[in-house]
């Protein structure tokens, strides 16, 4: 009985089987995209055989340090040539080439890539309020990992920048979900452009995004972004297309009733 309880509802306090928290920023991305970790935080490396025993390799889960309070990840270059179909407002894809990622599209996408130096503000203050942004989730990130390097243990970020004394500081879970389906209801269905499939399973509204090639992207592991830094998506979503060996990342945000953002 407690083994089926632990199934049905695992601790992701305790570090999973499979799971491996702030993997070493270097091996992320292939080299003509380091500087991709400029914008894009590291939370975890997993092993693919855990979600499905067919696959290999390892995965890495990441959080964007953009966008700013009520606004959504790429949304600040959304009138320029930077996006593409796999790269657009609230998704990022990459293509996994021995492990590493590249990025289907321009890194221009972000909109702090020193290359966008000179595009105008796409919003009042966007440039000021990215750049406090950045310098947030950074530290947010770097605390939460110098303690779990010490603890083994995954603690509130924001409350660690804020000196909250520890035994006041809420413990995080290291990830909300392994493999199973991703809720559609999540998905920001207004900003993809890619083709998607949906089926009822368990009771949930599945959703599969489809590759340009119309292959469906699978669920791999899915986390909110304040386990990890200092704000993000609530919930962000990382799928996997095993033919062609892409990752997609989607980013849920939660109704905001007085601003009228709704994720999608």
């Amino acid at each position: 009985m407690l083994r089926e309880v632990e199934r049905r509802w695992p601790d992701y306090t305790e570090v999973p089987y499979g799971l491996y928290p702030f993997p070493d920023p270097e091996t992320v991305f292939v080299p003509e995209h380091a500087e991709l970790i400029e914008h894009l935080q590291p939370f975890f490396s997993i092993d693919l055989s855990v979600v499905n025993p067919e696959w290999s390799g390892y995965l890495t889960m990441l959080g964007p340090m953009e966008p700013s309070e009520h606004h959504f990840v790429g949304q600040a270059t959304e009138d320029t040539w930077w996006h593409s179909p796999l790269v657009h407002t609230n998704w990022i894809g990459f293509k996994v080439e021995q492990g590493q990622y590249r990025l289907m599209g321009d890194p221009r996408y972000f909109f702090l890539h020193p290359d966008n130096q000179y595009l105008a503000d796409p919003y009042v203050e966007a440039r000021a309020n990215l750049l406090e942004m950045y310098a947030d989730q950074k530290t947010a990130y770097e605390a939460a990992k110098k303690l779990y390097r010490n603890s083994g243990r995954l603690f509130f970020p924001s409350a660690l920048v804020d000196g909250v004394p520890l035994y006041d500081v809420e413990q995080m879970t290291f990830v909300e979900q392994i493999g199973g389906v991703a809720d559609y209801s999540k998905f920001p269905v207004s900003s993809l452009s890619l083709g998607y499939a949906e089926r009822q399973e368990n009771g949930v509204t599945a959703g599969y995004p489809c590759s340009p090639a119309g292959h469906p992207f699978h669920h791999v592991a899915s986390v909110p972004a304040h386990h990890y830094q200092s704000w993000g998506a609530d919930l962000i979503m990382m799928f996997y297309e095993p033919v062609a060996q892409l990752v997609l990342f989607t980013f849920y945000w939660e109704p905001c009733e007085d601003e009228g953002y709704t994720g999608d």
